[in-house]
């Protein structure tokens, strides 16, 4: 694995290239496109052992820190949807240069998965795998708020009265969470998208839902949504286990196995 730093060069965004392992080397080369605030720490190790298990199977994986997160440079009180897609864009083009590959892949990952969702316009992206994914950025902020209150009143993790605090407006279970942030959130759907054309795409939940947001995105690709329903526990909304890593050995392996 290889990290470095890439894009512009007064914020330059870290990014991790994980090279091909495996025998043989496949054709096209994939972007890992991980979720937002707390799960993005939750997330971090399922994430980082899904790029590994890809690369032994011959990709090229290269995964990064959105502006403003984790490693990356840029003001967390000026973090936006519209520049996270522009720094899915921008990863994407650092792993064409470093490849010579131009056929391209996303895998995102809740929050994560609608942000590729909104990239995958480009006609070098040809696959999409969304990974229980938020598909309702008004909805999933709402769930975040409700978090949040819950988290501030929780007994086990302060000691003291809390219960008079309300969420902020720019900070959410210990996360940047700007107004503009939210602004853009509340209006960013699969819906509010529309359709993307892609070659075909890959939905990975726990349970698979009944979402009309859903069928926005099986309308779009040009092959049959393919849905894959691992049974894999994992409760994004357990206040108690904000901090836990998730555990998604399953869903890591069926990823893997996928033809990219």
């Amino acid at each position: 694995m290889d990290a470095f730093y890439f894009g512009p060069e007064k914020q330059p965004l870290l990014g991790f290239h994980h090279p091909p392992t495996g025998v043989s080397i496949r054709e096209s080369a994939i972007v890992i496109c991980h979720p937002i605030g707390h799960e993005f720490i939750k997330s971090y190790s399922a994430i980082r052992t899904l790029a590994q298990h890809l690369a032994a199977r011959g990709n090229h994986v290269f995964r990064f820190d959105y502006s403003g997160t984790g490693d990356s440079s840029g003001p967390s009180d000026e973090i936006s949807v519209s520049q996270w897609i522009s720094d899915i864009e921008q990863a994407c083009v650092e792993i064409r240069e470093i490849t010579g590959i131009d056929r391209l892949c996303l895998i995102g990952v809740r929050f994560g998965a609608l942000l590729a969702y909104a990239a995958s316009g480009s006609p070098d992206i040809c696959k999409l795998v969304m990974v229980n994914p938020v598909l309702d950025g008004s909805d999933y902020l709402g769930r975040l708020t409700a978090m949040h209150e819950k988290m501030l009143v929780d007994e086990d993790r302060f000691y003291f009265n809390s219960s008079s605090i309300k969420a902020t407006e720019d900070e959410l279970l210990g996360h940047p969470f700007p107004l503009s942030l939210r602004n853009e959130m509340k209006a960013l759907s699969a819906v509010s998208i529309g359709a993307q054309v892609l070659d075909s795409v890959d939905l990975f939940y726990s349970q698979i839902p009944v979402d009309n947001d859903l069928q926005t995105i099986q309308q779009g690709a040009k092959t049959t949504v393919k849905l894959h329903e691992t049974g894999e526990t994992v409760d994004w909304e357990d206040v108690a286990a904000i901090e836990d890593q998730i555990i998604i050995g399953k869903t890591v392996r069926e990823i893997a196995a996928l033809s990219f």
